[in-house]
C-alpha cells in the first residue's frame, strides 16, 4: 500500500462543504526512494522538510496542529506561518490506496476521510481497518503507525523502541506481536487488555500487596484471646462485689468517674503550681535589693526633673504591690481548695453509691483496655476483609487471562516468523555496515527486544541500524503477505553515515518493492541521489509559500 500525492490548499474553510481556492504545494510520490531536501545553500534547517513529513502525520491522525508553527527548542510560535494557515483556512490532503484523507490545519482534532468528517478517534478506528485489517481497538492505529513514521528522536535512533515511553511493556509486547505477525492477535489484544486492567488494579491498591495474611490472622486471634480475658477479669470482678452489671456497662456512670478524677488531677496541679508562686513571691518582699533600688532612685532623679515621690515612697509602692498579688493568690488557693474538697466529696459519694474507688479504678482501667484492644481488632479485621476483596479479585483476573491461552503452534509459527526476519535483517545490515547485527528476540515476558535499543550514542551508525531494520521489515512483511503498509517516513537522516545510505538509497531500495520517503539536507547526499528528490525547498520558497 502506497502514497500517491499530498495536496497543500487554501480553501473557504467550510469543513461541510470544502471548496479548494488555490493549490499552495503539490507532492507526488512515487515507488522507491523519495527525497525532501534543500537547495544545498546555508540555512537548510528552516525550510519545511521535517513538517513537510508532520503533515503526512498529521494526515494519519496525529493530534498536535500547533507543531506545524512551534519551535521544538524553546517552544516560540512563529506566527508568520500560524496566521496564514488560519487566514486562509489551510488544508493538507494526502492520497493512499483508493482513499482521500484531508487535514483542516485550522481547526483541532478534525479530520475527513472520503468526505466523512470525523473526530480522531473514529478516524483511527476506521483507518486501523483500512491500512491493517484491524477490528480490534488494540493495538491502536497510532501507536502502529510509529514504526512507519519516525520523526522523533527516540523513534529515528531506536529499532524497537519506537513508541512513546508511556506505552507500557504490555502495550508495546501486543505492538511488536502483532506487527510481527503473531498468528491469533485477537486473543492476544484481549488478553493484553485484561492484563493492563490488572496492572493498572494492582499500581491502585500497591499497599494490600505488602500485606501479610498469616500475620493479620495471628494479630486478630492475639487481639480476640486478650479481649476474652479481659471480660472474663471484669465479669469476675462483678460476681465477686455482687456488682450489678448495668453499673459496669454504663457508659454515663463510668464516664462521670473518669471526669471526676481527672478534674481533681487538675486542681491538685493548679493547688501546688499557685503554692510555689506564693513562696517566690514572698521572698521578693524579704530579699529586695536596697542598695540596687536606691541607686536607681537616685538615677531617676538627676535625669527627670520634677519628682515628688521620696525612696520611701518607691520600696512601699514595690512591698503593697506585691501584697496585693499575694492577697489574690491566696484567695484564689481557698477557693481551688475548696473546689477539690468537692470534688473529693462527690468521688466518694459516686464510690459509695456504687462500688469502692480501689474496684472501681480497676474496672476502669479494664474498661478502657477493652475500648482500645477492641478499635485494633476492628482495623485488623478491616485489613483482612480489604486484603480477601483484592486476592479476590486477583483470582478472578488471572481466571479470566486463563480463558483466554493460545496453543503452542502459535508460538512456534511466531518464533519462525522471528527467524526469518533476523535472516533479512542480517543480509541488508550485512551490506550496509559489513558486521552482523543484534538480533531480534522474545523475552520470557513475551516481549520482543533488541538489546542495543536505548543503550546507543545517537551516531550516524545508529541511526543507520534503524534504516537497516526498517528495510528488512519492509521485505519481511512482503514476504509474510501481512498487507501492512508499504512506506517508511524517516527524518533526520543527515546523521546517517554516507556509505550506509549509498547502499540502502541506491542498491537495497530499489530492489524492494517499497516506498522510502526521506527528509534530509542536501550538503549531506553528496549529490548521490538527485533523481529521487521529490521536494526541494529552500529559503526563498519553503513549504507553505507565506
Amino acid at each position: 500500500m502506497f502514497l500517491k500525492k499530498l495536496i497543500i490548499e487554501k480553501t473557504n474553510g467550510d469543513i461541510h462543504n470544502i471548496v479548494p481556492l488555490e493549490i499552495i504545494r503539490e507532492v507526488e510520490f512515487k515507488q522507491g526512494l523519495n527525497i525532501i531536501t534543500d537547495d544545498g545553500h546555508k540555512n537548510g534547517n528552516t525550510v519545511g522538510k521535517s513538517t513537510f513529513l508532520y503533515l503526512i502525520d498529521l494526515c494519519f491522525g496525529a493530534r498536535d496542529i500547533e507543531k506545524i508553527y512551534k519551535s521544538k527548542y524553546n517552544k516560540s510560535y512563529d506566527n508568520v506561518i500560524k496566521n496564514f494557515i488560519n487566514d486562509n483556512k489551510v488544508i493538507v490532503s494526502l492520497y493512499i490506496k483508493d482513499h482521500q484523507i484531508t487535514r483542516p490545519l485550522y481547526i483541532k482534532d478534525t479530520i475527513i476521510l472520503d468526505g466523512e468528517v470525523l473526530g480522531l478517534q473514529e478516524f483511527n478506528l476506521k483507518m486501523s481497518k483500512i491500512l491493517f485489517n484491524l477490528d480490534n481497538a488494540q493495538p491502536s492505529f497510532r501507536s502502529l503507525m510509529s514504526k512507519f513514521i519516525r520523526l522523533e528522536d527516540y523513534q529515528v535512533k531506536n529499532m524497537l523502541d519506537f513508541n512513546h515511553t508511556n506505552v507500557t511493556n504490555i502495550h508495546k509486547q501486543l505492538i511488536r506481536r502483532f506487527l510481527f505477525g503473531y498468528p491469533d492477535i485477537n486473543t492476544a489484544s484481549i488478553r493484553t487488555k485484561i492484563s493492563s486492567e490488572l496492572k493498572s488494579f494492582k499500581d491502585k491498591n500497591k499497599a494490600f500487596a505488602g500485606f501479610k495474611r498469616n500475620q493479620i490472622e495471628q494479630e486478630i486471634g492475639v487481639l480476640k484471646k486478650q479481649i476474652v480475658s479481659l471480660e472474663e477479669q471484669k465479669d469476675s470482678i462483678r460476681l465477686i462485689h455482687h456488682i450489678d452489671k448495668d453499673i459496669i456497662e454504663n457508659a454515663q456512670i463510668m464516664s462521670k468517674y473518669r471526669s471526676v478524677k481527672n478534674e481533681l488531677v487538675n486542681k491538685d496541679y493548679m493547688i501546688n503550681s499557685i503554692r510555689d508562686n506564693m513562696k517566690i513571691l514572698s521572698g521578693k518582699v524579704r530579699n529586695i535589693n536596697m542598695d540596687l533600688l536606691s541607686s536607681l532612685y537616685n538615677e531617676a532623679v538627676i535625669i527627670t526633673s520634677g519628682i515628688d515621690k521620696t525612696f520611701e515612697d518607691l520600696v512601699n509602692f514595690h512591698n503593697i504591690g506585691i501584697s496585693h498579688e499575694l492577697t489574690y493568690m491566696e484567695n484564689t488557693l481557698l477557693e481551688l481548695i475548696k473546689e477539690k474538697e468537692n470534688l473529693e466529696q462527690e468521688l466518694s459519694i459516686l464510690s459509695k453509691q456504687y462500688i469502692s474507688q480501689k474496684i472501681f479504678d480497676n474496672l476502669d482501667n479494664i474498661i478502657s483496655e477493652l475500648s482500645l484492644l477492641n478499635i485494633e481488632l476492628g482495623k485488623r479485621e478491616k485489613e483482612l476483609e480489604q486484603l480477601n476483596s483484592y486476592e479476590e479479585t486477583i483470582i478472578r483476573y488471572n481466571t479470566e487471562l486463563s480463558k483466554y491461552q493460545t496453543d503452542g503452534s502459535c508460538a512456534d509459527t511466531f518464533r519462525k516468523n522471528i527467524e526469518k526476519f533476523n535472516i533479512i535483517f542480517a543480509d541488508i545490515y550485512k551490506k550496509m555496515f559489513n558486521k552482523n547485527p543484534s538480533v531480534l528476540y522474545e523475552e520470557e515476558s513475551g516481549l520482543l527486544k533488541i538489546n542495543t535499543d536505548r543503550e546507543r550514542n545517537g551516531s550516524g551508525e545508529d541511526v543507520g541500524e534503524v534504516v537497516a531494520f526498517d528495510l528488512a521489515y519492509l521485505q519481511y512483511i512482503q514476504e509474510l503477505c501481512l498487507g501492512f503498509p508499504l512506506f517508511q517516513i524517516q527524518d533526520q537522516l543527515e546523521m546517517t553515515d554516507i556509505k550506509a545510505k549509498e547502499m540502502a538509497f541506491n542498491k537495497i531500495i530499489p530492489e524492494l518493492n517499497c516506498q522510502y520517503i526521506a527528509a534530509i539536507l542536501y550538503s549531506s547526499t553528496d549529490k548521490l541521489f538527485d533523481k529521487d528528490i521529490i521536494l526541494r525547498l529552500s529559503q526563498n520558497d519553503k513549504l507553505f509559500k507565506a
